[in-house]
């Protein structure tokens, strides 16, 4: 019976990947905003604040310090700068537009007395809305932390380097 089953399975998946049609990937107008420099607050990884300047309506660097409380039983302080692209415009509404943006940056963390330098990759999408001089982000990111301190006999403390990952929400208000 077993077999059966598995064979119908497959020869159906089969049928029907044969008939599918390629479909472009709807995808939205470019990002388009006035506003220029917002200041914030995030709650995750970190809990604290951000500060974001667009250079461009798709080119914008993102300041965020903070503090994270019992994350893989350590408290610490953590600090980012990012540098975003905005590339499309994932979700439009009637009040808002919602890009998708990617970026590249750095990241230093300290716990314990332990600090690590490390590289960040975040992916986010941003709510930004047409009468409001605010946006509201959810946002994760890849980090790829070294391990900078040493103990007494020059070794690096904590072990070794360390694959991370981030995710907040946040709000910022926008000034200009």
């Amino acid at each position: 019976m077993r077999p059966r089953v598995l064979s119908l399975t497959l020869v159906l998946l089969f049928i029907g990947a044969a008939s599918a049609h390629a479909r472009p990937l709807a995808i939205s107008k470019e990002f388009q905003t006035d506003k220029k420099l917002g200041a914030g607050l995030t709650l995750g990884v970190p809990t604290g604040a951000s500060v974001k300047f667009l250079f461009t309506p798709t080119l914008a660097v993102d300041l965020g310090v903070g503090a994270y409380f019992l994350y893989r039983d350590r408290n610490g302080f953590h600090a980012h700068a990012d540098l975003l692209w905005h590339p499309f415009v994932a979700v439009e509404g009637e009040t808002f537009l919602a890009p998708l943006y990617v970026g590249l940056g750095s990241r230093l963390l300290i716990h314990d007395d332990i600090n690590h330098v490390g590289v960040r990759v975040p992916v986010g999408i941003a709510f930004v809305f047409d009468d409001a001089p605010v946006d509201v982000f959810l946002e994760g990111a890849f980090v790829y932390d070294f391990s900078i301190s040493e103990d007494a006999n020059g070794n690096a403390a904590d072990g070794a380097d360390a694959v991370d990952m981030n995710a907040l929400v946040g709000v910022r208000y926008y000034f200009m």
